[in-house]
């Protein structure tokens, strides 16, 4: 039986529960609970009924249907009384109520004690995706002429995936078909404004009196100090706001509530938007050094709930300045929703549809986006656009993007807007792209996020650098289905000046992990991601920019079968930036490891990869690395546990791969290194190119792995066991400790062409068996002015048995003066060379 995935369940669970918990409640002071569940407050309202999510371990038993010889089925839900025969709140999923399901089997008894899981390594089925990843390093100057810096391209980025520790038998996927389908219904039902609510009908400016005495019959106003708002009933009596209703069209604006540039309000109830809601600017003020523009004042909001319906907007932007005069300071957006009942309950949710404004101005110089933070106890939902971008830089120095966060301790966060948070741009400084931190029970992520790194104007710059990309993280508890577009690109240097740098792309960041549960269900889906990353880095002159930096994993030993899935990408791209100088490819980073030998599961990737060297003017940069690791056995991670392992944990790739030098008219860059490491087995069938990078004045770069070292081989197979996480200095690895090593993908791995050639690379497959069926070119480089370079080295070890090697090996050295000496074929240890190159 497959696992059911839980989107669409969760998603109606998500408004139905989250809701329930908030609307309609008014505060009370009883603490009676009725039979159907609900709590009667003295003032005869009612709390909802809690409708608690739980996680249920049922045992198999022996012969069923499932599992031949039993296992376990743990189930994951709402005790809300969904579906036929669903009973609320009575401590027991029935099958209306389960969300997910996940078997895990017992293996077979004397043969493997450890259990194995069901969930399938295959790639799903479909169409290609067209998403993809983009970590290139930016090229820099080549020229190094004279008074010309020697420029030196950006290393491509990293991607690191890990089921590290807890994936408990789960895997950890990357694949080019799939879709991850992160959208959500916002809810819609109205939040309740309680006894005493506010009707804004109109145009408002809530006035702040030291007494409630200067306050007209039936003005609203606040307290000097105090956030609270009321209504007045004369003679300096008054009666408190319990919900706000802003009407369409109507604006509210709140003022200097402390004398210190501070505004807020606190509601026990909801305030619901359909208008505008924002605060007034302070006047413009001279400073000893520099003159400050109009400030926006901050926001502080302290409710019971929040609803922004479509067309609704929290604006708190700078004021624009210009040539000569600096903007406005953006006002920051700080929201608690949260209400605590006499039984000590939290409830509060944050809907909205409509728009939060944040962002700087433009001016000289801008001002930068300001900080919006929304925590709502049961559940942040959002589908308005959020920005908090920097203005435009018009004369001076530049400014950063500002920063989002949206967290809920009890609930989910979901979102689909665009959030924006890009640095300055223009002018003579640019600015850093700003930061998004998204924190949930359940965390799923829509629309876009931008938050590059700005670039200078050319004509007018002071400070010619690029600046880097912005962040993004994103913690969950139990899930994430993460389906946005993201960009973080550094920003380019100048061409104007000499010496500027290209910024470094962003950090893209998700963890699933117990830190961030607080208390609620786990689930057991894990991390899905389906959009287009750009971290790259930007272009400059003495140094182009880093690529950026995507890191998905889980550290939840609480959840069985728990994955890490990419789904839907058209490809990887982690090459290095050229220059005088290349740089290096980057790297790709699966590992699925955990405490105890059987205990994760398998990486497998069908996601083509490119992260080739970069062209250099006098070095070409090396190909990069790629990693993809199960745990290895005794002596590698978790090293010294006694049973073996689970059929599910291997390691495979199915997508072409090419991580070749990059030229050069000097010395070529070598070819970069594929290393899959996987217990229950091992396996490869893409084509991998890691072929030098050519030069045409003095050394062709090395296949990968290549320097005619006769050794390498067993050297390069001690260091799988001893040190996994290291790369194996092959062209291509393939070790498994326990199951088959098999290669069917073609390698090229030859050394380049130069004056000298650069040696032919190398290929090593350890298993139990070892087997090779494909073409393996790995064949010295051709020397014009030299002995020709040596051949490579192809060789098959399986150490409880025979290796099965049928694939065509071309390990001849190259041409020259004399034509250099070939490499070598080596299986179980026995030179056949000779069957494969004269």
């Amino acid at each position: 039986m497959l696992p059911s995935f839980p989107h669409a369940r969760s998603l109606r669970h998500g408004p139905v529960l989250f809701l329930a918990l908030a609307a309609g409640c008014a505060a009370g002071d009883g603490d009676g609970t009725d039979k159907d569940g609900t709590d009667t407050d003295a003032d005869g309202t009612q709390d909802p009924q809690v409708f608690q999510p739980l996680v249920e371990t049922r045992t198999l038993e022996e012969g069923d249907p499932t599992c031949a010889f039993g296992g376990t089925e743990i189930v994951l839900g709402v005790d809300d009384g969904a579906g036929d025969g669903g009973v609320a709140s009575d401590g027991t999923l029935q099958d209306g109520e389960i969300d997910s399901r996940q078997i895990i089997c017992n293996g077979t008894p004397g043969v493997d004690a450890e259990v194995e899981s069901t969930l399938p390594a295959d790639p799903p089925g479909g169409t290609p995706g067209t998403a993809r990843i983009l970590l290139n390093g930016g090229d820099a100057d080549d020229s190094g002429g004279e008074g010309a810096p020697h420029g030196e391209g950006g290393e491509g980025g990293a991607i690191f995936l890990s089921g590290q520790p807890g994936s408990r038998f789960g895997h950890v996927k990357a694949f080019t078909t799939g879709t991850v389908d992160p959208g959500f219904t916002l809810p819609t039902a109205t939040l309740s404004l309680g006894t005493e609510p506010w009707e804004v009908g109109a145009d408002v400016t809530v006035p702040v009196y030291l007494t409630a005495t200067d306050a007209k019959n039936g003005e609203v106003f606040q307290l000097k100090g105090n956030p609270q708002l009321n209504r007045s009933t004369g003679g300096g009596a008054s009666v408190r706001i319990t919900g706000v209703h802003v009407q369409p069209g109507v604006t509210l604006k709140l003022g200097d509530l402390t004398g210190t540039g501070q505004a807020a309000l606190e509601l026990p109830e909801a305030l619901r938007n359909e208008g505008t809601i924002t605060t007034e600017h302070t006047a413009p003020q001279i400073l000893a050094f520099a003159p400050v523009g109009t400030v926006r004042l901050p926001l502080g909001l302290d409710l019971g709930g929040y609803q922004g319906l479509a067309g609704s907007r929290i604006l708190l932007d700078g004021a624009p300045g210009t040539n000569a005069e600096p903007a406005g300071a953006a006002g920051s957006l700080s929201m608690s929703v949260a209400r605590v009942t006499p039984r000590g309950l939290r409830f509060g949710v944050f809907v909205n549809a409509g728009q939060i404004d944040a962002s700087g101005a433009e001016g000289s110089p801008p001002s930068q986006g300001a900080t919006v933070t929304i925590s709502a106890a049961l559940g942040v939902f959002n589908t308005g656009p959020i920005d908090v971008s920097a203005g435009a830089s018009l004369g001076t120095s530049g400014r950063k993007g500002g920063i989002i966060n949206l967290q809920s301790d009890g609930g989910p966060v979901f979102t689909s807007s665009a959030l924006t948070l890009d640095g300055s741009t223009g002018g003579p400084v640019a600015g850093d792209g700003g930061a998004t931190t998204l924190s949930g029970i359940m965390v799923r992520v829509g629309g876009s996020i931008s938050a590059n790194g700005g670039t200078p104007d050319a004509a007018t710059c002071l400070d010619c650098t690029g600046r880097p990309g912005g962040t993004v993280t994103v913690g969950s508890g139990s899930t994430i289905v993460f389906g946005a577009d993201v960009m973080l690109r550094g920003g380019n240097g100048s061409a104007r000046a000499g010496g500027t740098w290209g910024g470094n792309g962003g950090t893209f960041s998700l963890q699933v992990s117990e830190s961030t549960l607080s208390g609620a269900a786990p689930s057991p889906s894990g991390i899905d991601v389906g959009g287009s990353l750009d971290l790259q880095g930007g272009t400059g002159i003495s140094q182009g920019g880093h690529g950026g930096v995507v890191a998905a994993g889980l550290s939840a030993p609480y959840s069985p079968a728990a994955e890490v899935r990419f789904l839907g990408y058209a490809g990887f791209e982690l090459d290095g930036g050229s220059g005088y100088y290349g740089a290096n490819g980057g790297r790709y980073n699966a590992v699925n490891a955990s405490s105890q030998i059987g205990d994760g599961g398998g990486v497998h990737s069908d996601v083509p990869v490119m992260a080739r060297g970069g062209a250099g003017k006098y070095d070409g940069g090396d190909g990069g690395n790629v990693y993809l690791a199960t745990t290895q056995g005794p002596g590698g991670e978790g090293g010294g546990a006694s049973f073996g392992p689970a059929p599910g944990q291997s390691a495979t790739n199915a997508g072409a791969i090419d991580i070749s030098g990059g030229p050069s008219d000097e010395y070529g860059g070598s070819g970069g290194t594929v290393s899959i490491f996987g217990l229950a087995g091992a396996s490869n069938s893409g084509l991998i190119t890691s072929n030098g990078g050519a030069a045409t004045q003095t050394l062709g770069g090395a296949g990968g792995g290549g320097r005619g070292s006769q050794g390498k081989l067993q050297a390069a197979a001690v260091q799988v066991v001893v040190q996994p996480e290291s790369s194996s200095g092959a062209a291509l690895a393939l070790f498994s400790a326990t199951g088959e090593a098999r290669n069917t993908g073609e390698v090229r791995a030859s050394g380049a062409a130069g004056p000298t050639g650069g040696d032919g690379g190398v290929v090593a497959i350890v298993g139990q068996p070892a087997v090779n069926t494909a073409t393996c070119t790995l064949a010295g480089g051709a020397s014009t002015a030299d002995i020709g370079a040596q051949g490579g080295e192809l060789s098959l070890d399986t150490p409880l048995g025979t290796s099965s090697q049928t694939g065509t090996a071309n390990v001849a050295g190259g041409t020259g003066t004399p034509q250099g000496p070939r490499g070598y074929v080596l299986v179980d240890g026995a030179n056949v060379t000779d069957q494969f190159t004269p």
